[in-house]
């Protein structure tokens, strides 16, 4: 059995020798994408011979089903019409989320953690948010679009519609707070947020005394963990558990959970759950690292409680 480079390069050339005309020799090419903290996926793409986009094809899918005994060539075809599907869709949606007016509407951010992403922010719009974390711009596209979920905004995009990375941060962060409001929930009642009317977060109807975890996510629970970052938002989770201290849980890069705060709560406990949690459900790409948050309703601070990767221990970093 090949592994994933192996397989990836045989791809390419299979479809460089059946199909030269959508895979030229010179310019079809194996590229490793970049994704959160640190995760390398194979992409195949068609370098362009002018200036524009294309579109990245990832094989760790057909990989997966390699691995399961599928047959190669039926596999390349499969990537061969999907591709070309892909080129034909993505002229017609570039065109219209790279339209400036567009693209500023659909602005939004979402939530990485630093130390894990260090090559990749250097690249991109960010600002650091605290904490260990830094927002990251991003255009929202279509669930069915041709493009990967989301178009990241770099320094160079942002330039060339005349804007500072501080300027387009301070556009993301209004847009996001818009079109991605915050939620406030108990576990089970997330479950039906598409269902759910903004009101119906417990950011808007307080309770003085919750049981157990909450959620803080967004109305489509998409990057949601920015949210705890959104301007004021601190406060507010505070003001709608009833004026409470509160733990910070960064489930993934879509939730964290918001524990009330009680002297009984270890936060070291909570970063070995966390752990756990990460191991067994959460992807690499969207984990947020293993610190624990504490606010503090006396001095309104969030800070680090608890980081397993660094041995903090209880509100010895900002």
């Amino acid at each position: 059995m090949m592994d994933i480079n192996e397989f990836s390069r045989e791809v390419r050339e299979r479809l460089v020798q059946r199909y030269p005309l959508v895979f030229p020799q010179y310019r079809a090419s194996i590229e490793l994408v970049e994704k959160n903290n640190g995760i390398v996926l194979h992409g195949l793409t068609v370098i362009p011979d002018k200036d524009g986009a294309t579109p990245v094809i990832y094989l760790e899918e057909e990989y997966e089903r390699y691995l399961h005994g599928e047959d190669l060539d039926i596999l390349c075809d499969e990537i061969k019409e999907r591709y070309r599907k892909a080129v034909k869709e993505l002229d017609i949606e570039m065109g219209k989320v790279l339209d400036e007016d567009n693209l500023m509407k659909s602005l939004r951010v979402d939530l990485v953690d630093t130390d894990s992403n260090r090559e990749l922010l250097e690249k991109l719009v960010c600002r650091d948010a605290g904490c260990g974390y830094s927002f990251t711009a991003f255009a929202d596209l279509p669930a069915d679009g041709p493009v990967d979920g989301r178009i990241r905004i770099t320094k160079d995009l942002a330039e060339s519609f005349g804007l500072t990375e501080q300027q387009l941060m301070e556009k993301a962060v209004r847009s996001a707070q818009k079109n991605a409001p915050a939620v406030l929930a108990y576990p089970d009642d997330i479950v039906d947020l598409p269902q759910w009317d903004r009101d119906t977060s417990m950011l808007d109807e307080p309770e003085v005394d919750p049981e157990g975890f909450l959620v803080l996510t967004t109305k489509d629970r998409y990057m949601g963990a920015a949210a705890l970052f959104y301007p004021g938002m601190k406060e507010r989770i505070s003001d709608a558990i009833g004026g409470q201290d509160y733990y910070v849980v960064p489930s993934s890069v879509h939730e964290v959970m918001i524990v009330p705060y009680m002297e009984e709560t270890s936060p070291e406990k909570l970063a070995v759950m966390l752990r756990n949690v990460n191991m067994c459900l959460v992807s690499a790409e969207e984990r947020l690292g293993e610190r624990i948050l504490r606010y503090s309703r006396d001095t309104k601070e969030l800070t680090i409680a608890a980081d397993l990767s660094r041995g903090i221990d209880l509100g010895m970093e900002r």
